[in-house]
This record gives C-alpha cells, sequence and structure tokens, in this order.
C-alpha cells in the first residue's frame, strides 16, 4: 500500500491551528513527522511543494484564513512524495465558521489523476489530443467529462462560463457540488449509476454557480456513460441553461389553469383539483353566486363587471385559507374548494360572504354548500352546492332569512 491516501479532511481555526483531521498519521503527504495534509496548513513549513506553487499557496492561505462563512476556494499545487515523485494535488475550502456544529474552515486535499499534459491546458488539464481540445472548446455546448471516479476530467470554456468554474484547473472537482444541496443527492445518484452500468441520464438541478456567486438558474445536466467491454470509465456531461425556458413552460402552465380576468383557478383546472381532493379524503365546496349580475352589466357596462368580478375574486381571496381552493367557474359563479368538514370554516366564511353587500360590495352573494367525505366525482359535488345556492337565491328574493342549505 502506498504510504500516502487519496484524501484528507482538516477541520482549521481562524488562525490555521488543526483542530480535527481525519486521516491516518500518515496523512497525505506521506510524511510521518507531523502529518500535516492540507495546503493550507502553515505553508510555510511544507519544503516538499514545487517552488513555482509555494507563492500560490500563501496567497490562497491568507484568502482562506481571512474569508467570511460561506466563502469556498480550491486550487491545485505540486508535491514531492517521500518516494521522490512528485504528485499533483487539490484543495478544496469551505468556511464554516458559522456552523455550530463545525465552527472552523474544512479544508479536503486530495490527489489528483494524472492526466497526459497538452500544450495551452493549465495543470496539464485535457486530453491527449489537441485536436480534440480544440473542438471541444469550439463547440456552443457546455461541455465536461467525468472520470471512472466521477472527478471532473475536463471542462470547456462554455462550462466554465455556465457554471462559473473557477480559473485554472477543474480536475477532481466534483460534478454535484455544483448544485445547490438539496439537488445534489439526485446529481450524485445519476453519476453514481453511470458509473456502475452504461447509459444515460437527464436530471434537472438548480445552481448558483461553483462559487456561489451568480443568480439562482435550473440547468439540465445530459450524462451519458462510454468504456470498453461494457465497463464504464468516462461519463459525458452536457450542461444547458433552461430558467427561461422552464419559466416560460410555468407561465403556460398558469396560464391554460388561470381564468384571464381575476387570475383564479379556471373551471377546468378546479375540476381537477376537486377530483385529486376527493382522492385524498373529505372535501367542502361552497358555491358563490352574485346577485342581479347580469342587470348590472346591462345597466353599467361589461367594464364595471369586470371589476365588479375582480373584486368579488380580491374577497374570496382574503377570506379564504392558504389550504382552500378557490376557482371560477365562468360568469358571476365562483367556487370555494376546502379539505374536510369543518363547520365552522364554512360557517365564517359564509358569514363573511353575506355581510359583503353591506361592507360595501355592489352585489348580494348568494351561497350554498356541499360536501363529501371522499371519493365520487368532482361535478356531482359541484352540481349539489349549486342546488343548495339557487335554493338560497330563491330565499333572498322572497326577502326570507335562513340558514345556509347543505347540499
Amino acid at each position: 500500500m502506498a504510504p500516502f491516501l487519496s484524501e484528507s479532511v482538516e477541520l482549521l481555526a481562524r488562525d490555521g491551528r488543526v483542530l480535527r483531521r481525519l486521516g491516518p498519521s500518515l496523512g497525505v503527504l506521506g510524511r510521518g513527522d507531523r502529518a500535516r495534509g492540507s495546503a493550507v496548513d502553515d505553508i510555510q513549513e511544507i519544503t516538499h511543494v514545487d517552488p513555482d506553487d509555494v507563492p500560490r499557496l500563501v496567497t490562497f492561505r491568507t484568502t482562506a484564513l481571512a474569508s467570511t462563512p460561506g466563502w469556498r476556494g480550491s486550487l491545485a499545487y505540486r508535491l514531492r512524495q517521500s518516494d521522490g515523485i512528485r504528485r499533483t494535488y487539490a484543495v478544496d475550502v469551505v468556511n464554516c465558521l458559522d456552523d455550530p456544529d463545525l465552527g472552523g474552515i474544512v479544508a479536503t486535499t486530495r490527489e489528483l489523476s494524472p492526466v497526459p499534459a497538452v500544450p495551452g491546458h493549465v495543470d496539464g488539464e485535457g486530453s491527449d489530443s489537441p485536436m480534440a481540445d480544440s473542438i471541444a472548446e469550439a463547440v456552443p455546448v457546455a461541455l465536461v467529462v467525468l472520470d471512472a471516479h466521477g472527478r471532473m476530467e475536463f471542462a470547456n470554456q462554455a462550462a466554465r462560463t455556465l457554471c462559473d468554474l473557477p480559473c485554472g484547473t477543474v480536475r477532481g472537482r466534483y460534478l454535484p457540488d455544483l448544485a445547490v444541496e438539496s439537488d445534489r443527492s439526485a446529481l450524485a445518484l445519476a453519476v453514481t449509476q453511470l458509473l456502475r452500468h452504461l447509459g444515460s441520464r437527464v436530471v434537472v438541478f438548480a445552481t448558483r454557480g461553483w462559487q456561489g456567486r451568480t443568480d439562482l438558474r435550473l440547468i439540465e445536466a445530459r450524462l451519458l456513460a462510454r468504456g470498453l467491454d461494457g465497463r464504464p470509465s468516462t461519463v459525458i456531461v452536457t450542461l444547458d441553461d433552461v430558467t427561461e425556458r422552464r419559466r416560460e413552460e410555468e407561465d403556460l402552465r398558469r396560464r391554460a389553469s388561470s381564468d384571464p380576468l381575476t387570475g383564479l383557478l379556471n373551471r377546468a383546472a378546479l375540476l381537477e383539483e376537486v377530483e385529486a381532493r376527493l382522492v385524498n379524503g373529505p372535501v367542502t365546496a361552497i358555491y358563490c353566486d352574485l346577485d342581479g349580475f347580469k342587470s348590472i352589466n346591462d345597466t353599467f357596462g361589461h367594464a364595471w363587471g369586470d371589476e365588479l368580478l375582480v373584486e368579488f375574486a380580491n374577497l374570496l381571496t382574503s377570506i379564504a385559507r392558504s389550504t382552500d381552493v378557490i376557482g371560477r367557474l365562468g360568469g358571476d359563479e365562483f367556487v370555494v374548494v376546502c379539505d374536510g368538514l369543518s363547520r365552522s370554516h364554512t360557517a365564517t366564511l359564509v358569514a363573511r360572504l353575506g355581510s359583503a353587500f353591506d361592507e360595501g360590495l355592489a352585489a348580494r352573494v348568494s351561497v350554498g354548500v356541499a360536501s363529501s367525505r371522499g371519493g365520487g366525482a368532482a361535478t356531482d359535488l359541484l352540481a349539489r352546492a349549486d342546488r343548495a345556492m339557487y335554493v338560497n337565491k330563491r330565499r333572498l328574493a322572497n326577502d326570507v332569512v335562513a340558514e345556509i342549505t347543505l347540499g
């Protein structure tokens, strides 16, 4: 076994002291004396770092220790092992000083897989074919190549720009780290599955860029595994910013399901919502109708009538619960759908609607209530609430005050 690890994790204090280290005593540098395992740990004493990389390490250490919570940074550097061979390592640093469980700066150091150097590439990043790399850089598609361990081996300029990758090498980084925390597991699972079996996956994830400096965007990642003899050795990833496309699709869905005047659910969307709720349990429907709306339209004009409908829609929204669903069936007919059979909530809502005319609404409201303990059709529930509403409309026409009829 080689006398060094491929990865080490350390927790550092603000002054650079190592508070905790995960890894054997030899450390990632193959040194057993002080077991130093991170480029940010007292760089001045790491004499086996390539002399050309020491200034960069010193600057990186100063920046990391002076950073604010949430800061992330990465750096690749070359080390001379105890066996005399030089190897390339990368250190990823995250400032977690505001984390009550960590209270320090986390530094992860790992060895980068050796890749043949190509003239013009930073730190030897790229393939052994300048022509292939030139083509990859020229295409407008964001392209990332992962190695057999799921680590980045190459990223073209389009990918660097899209993902706000830092300058310098990307080799050794992990693709899921691009995603926001809630989306990392799905991306990691896709990579893991492809490295076990040839195939392809499509994953959409949210990101603020590698360095967390960009606006939240949605990225569609298409992953394709390649290898020999059925054994995956490379995953080719193309990345596409689908933020605007998803926003447009959502806007189209919203328009298709919304009443254009009031913004409430339209008839089709409301019926679909009622059907879904009936499957899950009891549902109460409150059917509302504005009395004399036709004469209001004929007398004052349709523009005034539209204003009245919008005012009534806003009233329903203000008095309903956040879990209630409100829809406009058409004309002056509205429905409030409530989960459960709560008579107290229904009575409160109906009372508010009954007093709306006295509070300034330019039309009286007739209301009918129907309930279902679950199952059945949405059209049947709404039809019962509609019949109950017409019973109460006739009572109002005859100036008869009575309780709301239940369908």
